[in-house]
């Protein structure tokens, strides 16, 4: 992979990336396809995106807690019996689309037409959906025009329609729900497969879409193992970084946008270590004020996640690929959560792993919001990560029902001729149940929020991405995003990454 060093870097650049994760690396391809755009993508992490662990989709699991993991955690929350959470992040070419499960789903219309609803024009789901097509290839399934056949994200299903699978369908059939085609693309309310990153047994990440093509070009750099310390201000415009790489010191200056990419901890993070945040706070640690704007480090949330049942299956059996998205009550207007089922028996101890399955759920739609703060001026300070949950009680009580239906569900007919010996249920007590909820919840490693796109005096980056009080300067990753969407966030993520490209690309030939 052809990767610039420090001392070969120029002084100044017409855009500089800041974040090579899956967002920043899509953007800086997107630019560099004007030949005449000298483009600069940094990058914490280092590029072997070729290890065992990335390429073999199955061993996601074991990259965290590796050199290619931020290895954030939260600090205790109180809702959750005061525990900590591993936050594993992409720390690598790719981000987390190199080290996560390579789920890919669009989201539910409904979140989208919030976003727009709340004052953020161009950002509905008819508008988006066209971009959602662009960016895919579809590789199996039906060509009815609904999902994309020609963008760089090739898709397939690992589901082979197992018995477990053709039983968890017929088990959700039995229980009222129906049985889908495709959830992926939007997600609807039902159960079917769903879509993965990943080609011939192989990650299919956004490197491996975006920017291996384009590294190439001699107007793309790519430098890697490089930390930005800061944002250079002249005034109130951006008008570079500040880092440090192959232990040499940089000040990289950008004729047009600066964009951060680097994350819902990373670009927040550099945004406050700036001067752009809330004045008080960043007074407090005696920073330079350059905007202030409170919202930077707010609306921090999550999904959050509970196995919710396991029991010893009656035959052995290799990935199962499907989920459910359902509601917990009929007076919502979408699924508020999720049910996968895997083919391993989590807390089964007793049980040999291939011997066994789960049901899992996730609370899709939560409603309570935290918060990340600096704790220091020093760049390896831990941050602050204070998720919230269950700040809303609503949130620990939809969660407890979710789990309820899946004992429902396991209890299904079809389920239940695949079980053989053991199980594990929740406790049937409800005070019990929110008790085993607090116990056993997890991250569901989709954290999004911390730059909140909007219109409102709690929002960081307006609905163009540009920053405001400030000029030259874009946030385009996850942390934009005003509400999280309904799934796994990487498509969502990639929708902002191709929207800001066009916006910037637009400005920049204006």
């Amino acid at each position: 992979m052809p990767l610039v060093t420090a001392d070969v870097l120029t002084d100044s650049y017409d855009h500089i990336v800041i974040g090579g994760g899956s967002a920043g690396a899509l953007i800086a391809a997107r630019l560099s396809e004007d030949s005449e755009c000298r483009v600069l993508l940094i990058e914490a992490g280092d590029a072997s995106v070729d290890r065992p662990s990335m390429v073999d989709p199955a061993l996601w699991f074991t990259n965290f807690g590796t050199a290619a993991d931020w290895q954030y955690r939260t600090v205790e929350q109180p809702n959750a019996n005061g525990r900590r959470f591993d936050w594993n992040r992409g720390k690598v070419l790719g981000g987390s689309s190199s080290i996560d499960a390579a789920v890919w789903v669009w989201g539910h219309p409904a979140d989208f037409d919030a976003w727009a609803d709340a004052g953020n024009i161009g950002w509905d789901f008819g508008s988006l959906k066209p971009i959602f097509q662009r960016l895919e290839t579809r590789l199996h399934g039906s060509c009815d025009g609904r999902r994309g056949n020609s963008g760089r994200m090739r898709l397939t299903s690992t589901s082979d329609r197992v018995p477990l699978t053709t039983a968890f369908f017929q088990a959700c059939k039995e229980m009222g729900h129906a049985v889908l085609d495709d959830v992926s693309g939007p997600i609807s309310e039902g159960c079917g497969t769903y879509d993965f990153t990943v080609v011939n047994g192989q990650r299919f990440s956004v490197t491996r879409a975006f920017l291996l093509p384009s590294i190439s070009r001699p107007n793309l750099s790519v430098l890697t193992d490089a930390n930005v310390d800061s944002l250079i201000f002249d005034g109130t415009r951006c008008a570079g970084v500040r880092g440090e790489a192959d232990g040499k010191l940089l000040e990289i200056r950008s004729r047009h946008d600066v964009v951060l990419s680097a994350g819902v901890m990373g670009s927040p993070r550099l945004l406050m270590r700036s001067g752009v945040g809330d004045a008080a706070e960043l007074e407090r640690l005696g920073l330079n004020v350059v905007a202030n704007l409170p919202g930077v480090g707010e609306n921090l949330h999550d999904h959050c996640l509970v196995s919710a049942f396991a029991a010893e299956a009656a035959a052995a059996t290799k990935s199962v690929g499907a989920r459910l998205y359902a509601r917990t009550s009929d007076g919502i207007p979408a699924p508020d959560h999720e049910v996968i089922i895997s083919a391993w028996s989590t807390g089964q101890s007793d049980v040999p792993v291939e011997r066994g399955f789960s049901l899992h759920t996730a609370l899709v739609r939560p409603q309570s919001r935290g918060r990340l703060a600096l704790t220091s001026t020093d760049w390896d300070a831990p941050l602050l990560i204070d998720p919230g949950y269950f700040a809303e009680p609503a949130d620990l009580a939809a969660l407890c029902t979710a789990v309820e239906m899946c004992v429902d569900l396991a209890a299904a007919p079809a389920l239940l001729k695949q079980r053989s010996g053991s199980v594990r249920t929740p406790p049937s007590s409800k005070v019990k149940l929110r008790e085993f909820v607090r116990n056993n919840m997890g991250t569901y490693w989709n954290p999004v929020g911390t730059c909140s796109m909007g219109v409102d005096a709690r929002s960081v980056v307006d609905p163009t991405l540009c920053v405001h009080g400030v000029s030259n300067l874009r946030v385009a990753d996850s942390s934009v995003m005003p509400r999280i969407t309904t799934g796994n966030t990487l498509a969502p993520t990639l929708v902002i990454a191709e929207r800001a490209a066009s916006l910037m690309t637009a400005a920049t030939s204006a």
